[in-house]
């Protein structure tokens, strides 16, 4: 029987991540930007990594107001907590894989790099 760690061939890498300097890419700012913590009832998706929400996840509920139009976003703990703590600037709803891979060089869903 092998130890914890023996025989095992996977190479780690330790990547150094600070905050992103990059910000919303969006033209304008939103008109109404609100947000808040829910608890899932249904099934939904992430608007960032497409994941699915489950029955009884928490995630994040946005109501966007932008030029007379009201959008919503849904996005999972997990996304948010990397957007709120990798883009301190903010990133669009939708846009924050690309936002990561354009900052730090990798696809934080897929784990693809540059």
């Amino acid at each position: 029987m092998q130890g914890a760690g023996e025989g095992c061939q996977e190479e780690r890498r330790i990547v150094t991540m600070t905050s992103c300097a990059c910000s919303c890419s969006c033209d304008e700012s939103a008109d109404v930007y609100e947000a808040s913590a829910r608890r899932a009832r249904v099934a939904h998706r992430c608007c960032e990594c497409r994941e699915p929400i489950e029955p009884g996840q928490r995630y994040e509920y946005a109501s966007i107001l932008f030029d007379g139009s009201w959008s919503h976003a849904k996005t999972c703990e997990l996304c948010a907590r990397i957007r709120d703590d990798l883009c301190p600037g903010g990133a669009c709803h939708g846009e924050l894989s690309q936002t990561i891979w354009y900052c730090f060089g990798f696809d934080y869903v897929t784990g693809r790099e540059r």
